[in-house]
């Protein structure tokens, strides 16, 4: 639309338009800094997409536990009817396992 109307954009507003389309949490972490052009904002919102990531790696780390089933016990060990049980395979693509969804198309499963 704006090329239509003789109007090109400068470097202040591509990087805004830029930030404006990045997910909130994103937006929240890279607002206070001075962005001049799309490549500073384009590595600060990797940067804060990495920091992100880490952090909610950091809150998972503790949840592969299963929870109400002996918690007690050695990871390793598995109950008598579970041993050979087909449920210890790997999910299949579009499968839930756990409550966690594989999606087709990525992952090797």
């Amino acid at each position: 639309m704006s090329i239509r109307a003789g109007h090109v954009d400068n470097d202040m507003e591509k990087v805004a338009r830029y930030i404006n389309g990045l997910m909130y949490d994103i937006q929240d972490d890279i607002s206070l800094l001075s962005l001049k052009t799309i490549e500073d904002a384009y590595q600060a919102s990797m940067n804060a997409e990495e920091k992100i990531l880490r952090k909610q790696s950091q809150r998972n780390r503790g949840r592969s536990l299963v929870r109400g089933r002996g918690a007690t016990r050695a990871r390793g060990q598995q109950h008598k009817h579970e041993a050979g049980s087909s449920s210890s395979r790997p999910p299949q693509r579009g499968e839930v396992n756990r409550g966690r969804f594989v999606p087709r198309g990525r992952g090797s499963a």
